[in-house]
């Protein structure tokens, strides 16, 4: 069950007794001073007031979730005015028990309009005052309602969150073992090779996955951290490349990215898919890794030389460009841009991103 911010339930008791004690100041402020105003502040305020209170708080609390919501109208209705009339009929008790029995204003000795007219029916007045209180009713079922709705809307977003939250960590998870598997690959053609060389990569990539394991639970990290991981992998990659691949990349200065964030391992694999289908045996083969911040929106363009994907190398095969454009839409949703252009030759994407500054 999700949980109500401790801020919220007392910004809620806040707001009830700033309106409660409105309504009781209302009379005590605008009734100019004389000699019944203190009868008629306690007899048609103050008391009618702690009727209203308990009907209000009756429904807010009781009748309205575990009646009016699960649809027992009837029950609901005849609890109300069963409740209505008990109150009515002791509130009206206390007032002839103790007295609060006032006489309307005088003006000089005289009564006020008073024209020798018979008054009306005490029951009439009590039947009255009986009617205003289903008006407290109608005040808890509105902001019950009201309640509920933003209640629902928290509990809906929250869930989603919740979902968002579980899909990342699972594309987390696949991103992992991708990475790995795709640089154990590379690797092992170097043990034959050249076994410095082979030694050398290793290293480079214990220190590689020491990043994946300390970031893996870290929401956003500085850009210029990301970018020397990004480096890293490409130096990494170098390692087994011959003369007939070409590889530049270009990344922007670390003083210039002071203040940018970004998800962790967002943009690796775009680098991986141009490893992957960039380089083709025998043949000269071209990749270019070139990022550029421009009104604090990063872009960030992969050009490769394309070839067919060898069908002896499964290992995450499909995963990452999919796995890529479903963690943009999760965590950026309309802030970003991915565009995706193939020719016979050549197969290019550019990523673009708004980045948001860190105000700390």
């Amino acid at each position: 069950m999700i949980k109500i911010k401790a801020s919220q339930v007392g910004l809620k008791v806040a707001i009830h007794a700033f309106v409660w004690m409105a309504l009781i100041l209302i009379p005590v402020v605008l009734l100019p001073e004389d000699e019944f105003r203190s009868r008629f502040i306690w007899r048609e305020a103050l008391i009618p007031l702690i009727l209203y209170a308990l009907i209000f708080y009756t429904n807010y609390f009781v009748l309205i979730p575990k009646y009016l919501f699960n649809k027992k109208y009837l029950i609901f209705s005849g609890i109300n005015l069963v409740q209505i009339v008990v109150l009515t009929f002791l509130m009206f008790e206390f007032l002839d028990l103790f007295s609060f029995q006032f006489e309307p204003p005088k003006f000089a000795g005289e009564l006020i309009n008073q024209k020798n007219k018979p008054a009306p029916p005490i029951a009439l007045f009590r039947t009255l005052k009986a009617l205003t209180s289903f008006i407290p009713v109608g005040f808890a079922v509105a902001v019950k309602a009201v309640e509920n709705r933003h209640r629902l809307d928290f509990e809906k977003k929250e869930i989603e969150n919740q979902n968002i939250q579980s899909e990342l960590q699972h594309l987390k998870f696949q991103l992992h073992p991708h990475f790995f598997f795709n640089s154990l690959n590379n690797i092992h053609s170097l043990v034959e090779e050249s076994k410095l060389n082979a030694q050398a990569a290793i290293h480079d990539l214990s220190g590689l996955m020491r990043y994946l394991l300390r970031e893996s639970g870290t929401e956003k990290v500085p850009l210029k951290t990301e970018i020397d991981f990004l480096v890293k992998y490409i130096q990494l990659m170098e390692i087994r490349q011959n003369d007939r691949v070409e590889t530049t990349y270009h990344f922007p200065p670390s003083d210039t990215l002071i203040n940018y964030q970004i998800y962790p391992f967002l943009l690796i694999p775009l680098i991986e898919n141009a490893y992957k289908h960039g380089i083709g045996g025998k043949e000269h083969a071209a990749l270019a890794f070139f990022m550029e911040i421009e009104n604090e929106r990063l872009i960030f363009i992969v050009e490769n030389t394309k070839f067919p994907s060898n069908p002896e190398n499964q290992s995450g095969s499909g995963i990452g460009l999919k796995n890529l454009k479903k963690r943009l839409a999760l965590l950026y949703r309309e802030k970003y841009k991915i565009d995706i252009e193939e020719t016979e030759d050549v197969f290019t994407v550019q990523l673009e991103i708004n980045l948001v500054e860190d105000e700390d």
